[in-house]
């Protein structure tokens, strides 16, 4: 009896995981990195949602739009001799992750 519980039990695990993972598995297509613009525009928009509810003041704005400036402009140098390196790549991505962090603490003050 208590090993046909364990079977059942064990059974319910490996169903509900199996579709988890097909689950999962389908929908990676929707989980994938975004690109350099879209998380711009996504920023851009967090700061002007910012400032519409008040949480962002003027310092923090103007602080903010020129760090958005800083990595347009770094971005615009290093694509501009037609190479753009998975280093450059990789640095405008950690730019833009302290943009964030930048975002976040100031809509939070």
């Amino acid at each position: 009896m208590i090993k046909k519980s364990l079977r059942l039990v064990f059974a319910s695990f490996v169903i509900i995981g199996g579709t988890a993972v097909v689950n999962f598995a389908q929908g990676g297509e929707h989980h994938k990195p975004k690109s350099i613009n879209e998380r711009q525009e996504q920023q851009r928009e967090r700061i002007r949602d910012g400032v519409q509810d008040g949480d962002i003041g003027k310092r923090e704005l103007g602080r903010l739009a020129r760090e958005q400036g800083q990595i347009r402009r770094q971005e615009r140098v290093f694509r501009s001799d037609g190479d753009f390196t998975r280093g450059e790549r990789a640095r405008v991505q950690r730019n833009l992750n302290q943009a964030n962090r930048h975002i976040r603490r100031a809509s939070r003050n």
